[in-house]
């Protein structure tokens, strides 16, 4: 049994965030004195998302991706609407096709947890798409592997660079082949956003299968990262605490964590609520906090250290590059000169530090960034930067939603209204555009591929050689 899976270690962790959560918040003598009621629980906590799809009343499917380092990804898709799920008739022929992509820490559950109106998988299926709910690696419902189980450390070793390398074309290539299109839109929310620059950077060949990605609270560089618990577990190098255990695996879903935050803060004060999830994702008026413990009931959805190490080494040198493995040589020496014993990033990229994303080079897909004001993750100021790094051109629609956090952008009862509408409409107007290039000046700079990643220079040099103008058209 993995060590992460001894209920005192998860205690001891999850008592640290809950911790930090009420003492960022001045509890009154009123709440102190006030007793805790008894409440109804909810019939959605505990549900995964087959069982509260159908509880909504739709038809859904389970699928297997199986990726090209073998990771086997649980995808689910919604094909009916609600009308055809009730009469149990066949779907329409020919839906366009739609794959949401989950975020940190995150599963597609995320979703499906509101009610009909309010969820983004639901909104969609009953505007006429066929909607696939993708699954990362190491989350509750993708933790197989056709050599490894989640018990061998191999299994955990992975970052959402990984994610972006094979995780994302295995689910783009599946779903068109099953559902017999050449195109499909992606949405995809926090790391599903960082996965997404990662793969569509490095391959756009990928990318020209997607019609519009659309960007749920984009995330690439994070050195203006404010969330309190990202910020603290950068700060305090926690993943080499995790690491000097020798625990692979973080964060599974935990009992305790829903039951403290759930059970005990969501029933002594809605601020208390609110402020153990604001320390996440900033704060937040939209969320309904009635619907937290069913949130975290399957919240958090499991990851790496690794993968958390990534983020944190990004928000630490304020850099969107790939995964640093060490090196103690002096950078004002030859790199041939720098032994492998004294460098593993010479070993892995044959540099002195990791590549940077060649995010510059991302002509493809049309894009869409759909940003929180009040978020402490995807920050206005990293957004700026990404905005900056892209080509001229790659962003064709942009949304920014006043007091929503992170977590609003999937999370909030208002979000049909102020961001699936206009989502869904960007996702129409595209909706089997095809891409044409009005000059044929940047082609060699629209081609990127793993080889240009493992020898890419600087950040800097990679925007400055990429950016480019470029139009689009629709293709008869």
């Amino acid at each position: 049994m993995s060590l992460w899976r001894s209920p005192l270690l998860q205690c001891i962790v999850w008592s640290f965030v809950v911790l930090v959560a009420i003492g960022s918040v001045r509890v009154t003598g009123e709440t102190e004195a006030a007793e805790v009621a008894e409440v109804d629980v909810d019939d959605d906590v505990g549900r995964n998302v087959v069982e509260i799809v159908e509880a909504r009343g739709y038809f859904v499917e389970t699928h297997k991706v199986t990726t090209a380092d073998n990771y086997v990804l649980t995808t689910y898709r919604l094909p009916k609407t609600y009308d055809e799920s009730q009469s149990e008739a066949e779907p329409t022929a020919n839906k366009p096709v739609v794959l949401l992509q989950h975020g940190l820490l995150d599963s597609s559950f995320t979703f499906v947890s509101n009610f009909r109106n309010q969820s983004l998988a639901f909104v969609l299926v009953d505007a006429g798409y066929d909607v696939w709910l993708a699954n990362n690696r190491g989350t509750t419902w993708s933790r197989e592997h056709l050599t490894y189980t989640d018990d061998d450390d191999e299994f955990w070793e992975f970052s959402w660079e990984d994610m972006g390398k094979y995780d994302l074309p295995a689910e783009i290539d599946y779903v068109l082949n099953e559902a017999q299109s050449s195109t499909l839109s992606f949405v995809g929310h926090s790391e599903g956003t960082s996965q997404a620059f990662v793969g569509f950077s490095i391959d756009q060949k990928l990318a020209q299968k997607v019609s519009y990605f659309a960007a749920l609270a984009p995330v690439a560089w994070t050195g203006q990262l404010t969330a309190k618990i990202f910020k603290t577990m950068a700060t305090m190098h926690l993943e080499k605490w995790f690491q000097a255990f020798g625990i692979s695996e973080f964060s599974t879903k935990s009992t305790f964590l829903q039951e403290i935050i759930g059970g005990f803060a969501c029933t002594i004060a809605d601020k208390l609520c609110n402020s153990a999830v604001s320390l996440v994702a900033g704060p937040s008026v939209s969320t309904n906090t009635s619907r937290i413990p069913v949130y975290i009931s399957q919240t958090p959805a499991g990851t790496s250290v690794k993968n958390m190490a990534h983020y944190a080494q990004n928000i630490r040198d304020n850099t969107f590059a790939s995964y640093d493995y060490g090196c103690k040589c002096k950078r004002n020496s030859d790199i041939v000169k720098c032994p492998v014993s004294k460098c593993e990033n010479k070993k892995v990229y044959g540099s002195f530090d990791p590549p940077a994303f060649p995010i510059g080079k991302m002509v493809y897909p049309r894009t869409g960034f759909y940003i929180g004001s009040a978020d402490t993750i995807a920050t206005t100021a990293d957004i700026e930067k990404l905005r900056e790094a892209l080509p001229s051109g790659t962003i064709v629609h942009e949304l920014a939603v006043q007091e929503y956090s992170h977590l609003d952008l999937t999370w909030a009862y208002n979000a049909n209204e102020k961001v699936y509408q206009d989502l869904l409409a960007q996702l129409d107007k595209y909706q089997g555009v095809g891409y044409a290039r009005e000059t044929t000046a940047t082609d060699s700079a629209s081609r990127s591929t793993d080889n240009d990643l493992a020898s890419a220079g600087t950040e800097s040099e990679e925007i400055t050689e990429s950016r480019t103008s470029f139009s689009f058209r629709q293709l008869d």
